[in-house]
C-alpha cells in the first residue's frame, strides 16, 4: 500500500507557523469547558430552530411576494 504524498499546505503547518499557531491559540482547561458549554447551547438552539421551522407550514404553501415573484 502507498501513502500519500504530503500536500504543500500539511507541509506548511507541519513547520514553524504551525507550532505557533497552536502556542498562540492554546487554551486552558477552563476555556476548553466553556467552548463545549456553548457549542452544546448552540446546537440545542439549532435543533429547536428546525423543528420550529418544520412545524410553520409546507414548503408549498410559502409565498414568495416579498422578493417580486
Amino acid at each position: 500500500m502507498t501513502t500519500p504524498k504530503e500536500t504543500a499546505q500539511a507541509q506548511f503547518w507541519r513547520g514553524d507557523f504551525g507550532s505557533e499557531y497552536i502556542a498562540r491559540n492554546a487554551a486552558s482547561a477552563e476555556q476548553l469547558r466553556g467552548r463545549a458549554a456553548l457549542w452544546a447551547k448552540v446546537s440545542v438552539w439549532l435543533a429547536i430552530g428546525r423543528r420550529a421551522f418544520l412545524r410553520l407550514a409546507p414548503v408549498s404553501t410559502i409565498t414568495f411576494e416579498y422578493c417580486g415573484r
